[in-house]
């Protein structure tokens, strides 16, 4: 899916492996689609969109974002803290992954995970790990690993960061960067 706000695309292992084409909407206001879900493979058929929320077990990622360079590409960054604020997180897993100047992409890599039903929205304060030192970008993904509440939701994520200071000495006439 493109996120229009963020001008970014969401990708789902779980969610999003159906054939189906654009959302249209009709004279009447409904959102409607064509696909092939629970089908042949060779049938398509006109569904309606369901808002109704649904509960069901899943293994694997729900989300993962697009790696963030903000704005500096080549600037090396510590990643401090995550906040996340979300609602029925039972069995979700904060992941990070991103970039480091001349170094291996770091994978997927747990930071921490979600808890509580309660129904209501809570703010989780999470400390990033020491992995996340000198990335040059980076990303976020929630990992499912078993039943997700049908009403999981998240508000909002922040990460809190610094850009590293690029620090300079003078060795024979010429600068060296350390």
């Amino acid at each position: 899916m493109f996120d229009i706000k963020s001008q970014s695309w969401i990708t789902s292992d779980t969610s999003l492996k159906k054939n189906i084409s654009n959302m249209i909407t009709r004279n009447d206001g409904t959102l409607q689609w064509v696909g092939m879900i629970g089908l042949p493979s060779d049938s398509m058929r006109l569904y309606q969109w369901n808002n109704a929320a649904y509960g069901h077990s899943i293994t694997g990622t729900l989300m993962k974002s697009k790696e963030y360079d903000l704005g500096t590409p080549m600037v090396q960054k510590n990643l401090n803290t995550l906040y996340i604020n979300y609602k029925n997180g039972a069995n979700i897993t904060v992941k990070g992954f991103g970039s480091k100047k001349g170094a291996a992409p770091l994978g997927l890599t747990s930071i921490g995970g979600l808890s509580g039903t309660s129904g209501t929205f809570q703010t989780l304060k999470l400390a990033v790990p020491d992995d996340f030192k000198n990335l040059v970008s980076f990303g976020i993904a929630l990992d499912a690993s078993g039943a997700i509440s049908s009403d999981f939701e998240v508000n909002d994520i922040q990460l809190v960061y610094r850009d590293k200071v690029v620090r300079w000495y003078l060795v024979n006439k010429k600068l060296k960067e350390f």
